[in-house]
């Protein structure tokens, strides 16, 4: 059990805070001034992340509360800000344990106050060949179209494409941020033998400068390969490795790291032990140390 008083610092947050037993896949951003931070948080217990909710820390080290409800099993909230509102995509995971009736797909929500959400559209679902679809980042790219990287599986040998271990990720363009046209594979992002054998997992993508792009990918297994993988692009398709990055000072029992988001030159990312529980951690990222090209972009920030 990792002790309730780790991780002190702005944006860190232990499940016991809020009475939950998992709180993660965090995504910072400033609205009026402030900065705050959106997470999905499990309070039912270890069954495996069964239920998720949306929470809203209103700013640094404040108390979160929950401002979207949902019955099934939910990940990965990425905000866009529009003109004048908020798009919200979240994975939804329809009855998670039943295989026979399993549906996973990406949605969207509109807010203005990030408190207050409304149903807009399902924008991404899995198929015959993939039947799961998560873990989606939507940015726009210099062409103003929209740009969503996502992870999908097969099920595999696990019987279950929820608890698959082989992933890919694809992207996908879209003019107006809802309706996401025909999968491509990023060029660049392959499994490698020995690292992510089983292919990445969860990518969040980043315009660091003009034209140059950023990307934080977990690596499947995740067992004893704590690090998260960056690479780097300029138009959005193909893709160079960069090398790990490695969380500085896990708690003990820590197994792995995962979702890293990345704001303000910090880095809020998840971790989790054997046991599922999940919590999260926020720490300052030298971009010049991931890339020196990136030197010119780098800027210390205090949150």
């Amino acid at each position: 059990m990792i002790s309730p008083t780790s991780g002190s610092g702005p944006f860190c947050l232990n499940p016991e805070t809020i009475g939950a037993f998992a709180v993660n896949t965090p995504f910072l951003l400033e609205h009026e001034g402030v900065v705050k931070m959106l997470f999905i948080a499990s309070l039912d217990g270890d069954d495996h992340e069964r239920n998720y909710d949306l929470y809203l820390m209103p700013g640094k080290n404040a108390q979160p509360r929950k401002v979207l409800s949902f019955h099934d099993c939910v990940h990965n909230p990425w905000v866009v800000r529009e003109n004048g509102f908020y798009r919200l995509y979240i994975t939804v995971m329809e009855n998670a344990y039943d295989p026979a009736r399993y549906r996973s797909s990406i949605r969207t929500f509109t807010s203005t106050d990030l408190v207050t959400w409304r149903h807009e559209a399902e924008v991404i679902a899995g198929n015959d060949t993939f039947p799961e679809v998560e873990g989606v980042s939507v940015i726009k790219g210099e062409d103003d179209r929209y740009v969503g990287y996502f992870t999908v599986a097969a099920a595999g040998d696990k019987g279950h494409p929820r608890f698959s271990e082989n992933y890919t990720v694809f992207y996908a363009y879209s003019d107006d941020g809802i309706r996401f046209g025909e999968w491509h594979w990023p060029e660049g992002m392959d499994p490698v033998p020995g690292e992510s054998d089983r292919g990445l997992y969860k990518p969040n993508i980043y315009q660091v400068g003009p034209s140059d792009y950023a990307c934080f990918v977990s690596v499947v297994p995740w067992l004893h390969r704590f690090h998260l993988m960056v690479y780097r692009s300029r138009d959005l398709s193909r893709w160079d490795k960069l090398g790990p990055w490695l969380p500085p000072n896990p708690e003990p029992g820590t197994t792995h790291a995962l979702k890293a988001t990345l704001f303000r030159g910090h880095l809020t990312y998840a971790l989790r032990d054997q046991q599922f529980r999940t919590w999260i951690r926020t720490v300052p990222v030298n971009l010049t140390e991931l890339c020196p090209d990136w030197k010119r972009y780098h800027t210390p920030f205090r949150l």
